[in-house]
């Protein structure tokens, strides 16, 4: 069983953002949420209450650098 003390990315509306994605070069919020639902399969992220939970550190970190 995972830590339950993961990062939590809140504030997850910011990657769907219009500036966040033109910056980012990504064509639209679909694309977002293909790659979370992605990570979610590959029991990296999963969706909660409280916003996405990001099981790797590392990568929330990096993640939290995005925004």
């Amino acid at each position: 069983m995972r830590s339950t003390k993961a990062p939590c990315l809140r504030g997850f509306a910011v990657f769907l953002s219009a500036d966040f994605l033109s910056s980012n070069g990504l064509r639209g919020a679909s694309t977002v949420r293909a790659a979370l639902k992605d990570l979610a399969g590959k029991d990296i992220a999963y969706k909660s209450d409280s916003g996405w939970i990001v099981y790797d550190r590392l990568f929330a970190e990096y993640l939290r650098t995005l925004q």
